[in-house]
């Protein structure tokens, strides 16, 4: 071939390059970090949070914005209608792309599946986005503080692993849990409460907003069952997958004011049931270590003492579960998966919930080590 054909064979292939037409212009785009769904009057109304880049990024001199959020909020037909109405007057183009938790009011949760639908028919959704419910004000939720002007991102919102390292509770929900949990036979989803709390915390003079966990929405059949305060339910914090740490202080029976505090970071739950009997065992074991002890109180009591308020805990949360008509624990579902001919029989009977009798508890806790106590 001719040079001089391939020449304008060479040139004529730029008419036909379109270069880079998705090009977009960052300058024109803000990332949604947490998307808060309420339902009011009949409309859903979508709180969008928007975290300045200037509070995540690590600068190496000067101070972040006072301010680094900011809030927008509307109201549609449906979740993505009541999005699509925000972005009319956001001034830039809002993506979900970043998007890492949404916070569902406990108003809304009658339509939590329409909303984690329309939310996942956006391509920028992720099934790892992590969702909580709240019974607070979604602005004053997402309107957070932060310690050290650091990024509003640090947060248990956006990080739950924080709180749960130091002293387990609920693992975060993310929305694949929901997709894969919310309707599985006899399973009992429970989805962590995000609650305002401006008490505990100041800077400069003035109280800190800042959002705790402080309790769990349980859900079956992808249907709202009710809400338990933590201090009401804390045996669920030893139920937990990869347990990581509790810390347990008690009192000496005899003596009210010999105290001790034990933190277990080892342990394992596992329920099983006995057909035999008629009756679930539940078993855990945890090790762990003793952090304060008035030498007066006996080890081998506090081993005791120890062991009898997990078996408490747990059994309380147990039984306050039952009287709401919820399995906390959740039974119906060991029978689901283990024993199926005995799950079907039960529920041809009708909708079944175990008796308060059914599950024996068993707990054995084991102290390796007390650090520079010395142990008798």
């Amino acid at each position: 071939m001719p040079a001089f054909v391939k020449c304008i064979l060479a040139i004529s292939l730029l008419f036909t390059a379109t270069g880079c037409w998705d090009e977009m212009n960052l300058q024109k785009i803000s990332y949604i970090s947490a998307l808060g769904v309420d339902f009011v009057d009949d409309h859903y109304v979508v709180y969008a949070q928007l975290v300045s880049f200037g509070s995540i990024a690590k600068k190496e001199q000067g101070s972040i914005s006072k301010n680094p959020i900011w809030i927008g909020t509307q109201k549609g037909d449906t979740p993505l209608h009541a999005m699509f109405n925000l972005m009319n007057s956001s001034q830039y183009i809002l993506t979900l792309d970043h998007l890492k938790t949404i916070i569902v009011h406990e108003r809304a949760f009658s339509r939590l599946t329409a909303i984690l639908e329309g939310l996942n028919r956006m391509r920028a959704t992720r099934y790892t986005t992590y969702v909580f419910g709240t019974k607070d004000n979604l602005d004053k939720v997402l309107t957070i503080d932060s310690f050290f002007e650091s990024s509003p991102l640090t947060s248990v919102m956006f990080d739950p692993s924080i709180v749960y390292e130091e002293n387990n509770f609920v693992k975060a929900t993310r929305m694949e849990d929901i997709v894969r949990l919310a309707f599985e036979p006899g399973m009992t989803l429970l989805m962590p409460n995000l609650k305002s709390n401006g008490k505990e915390w100041t800077n400069d003079d003035k109280q800190m907003n800042l959002v705790t966990i402080d309790g769990v929405f349980a859900f079956k059949n992808n249907l709202f069952k009710g809400f338990f305060p933590k201090n009401e339910v804390k045996g669920l914090g030893w139920r937990s997958e990869n347990f990581q740490r509790q810390i347990v202080t008690v009192n000496a029976k005899d003596e009210p004011k010999n105290t001790a505090s034990v933190v277990l970071t080892k342990g394992e739950m596992k329920i099983r049931w006995d057909a035999r009997k008629s009756v679930f065992r539940l078993r855990g074991d945890y090790m762990g270590h003793i952090v304060e002890w008035n030498p007066e109180f006996n080890f081998v009591s506090i081993v005791s003492t120890v062991e009898a308020k997990i078996k408490e805990q747990i059994k309380s949360t147990y039984k306050i579960g039952l009287d709401y008509g919820v399995d906390l624990f959740p039974l119906e579902h060991e029978l689901y998966r283990y024993h199926n001919s005995k799950w079907k029989e039960l529920k041809r009977q009708g909708e079944w919930m175990p008796n308060a009798d059914e599950l024996l508890i068993d707990i054995n806790v084991s102290l390796s080590h007390s650090g520079e106590i010395e142990v008798h």
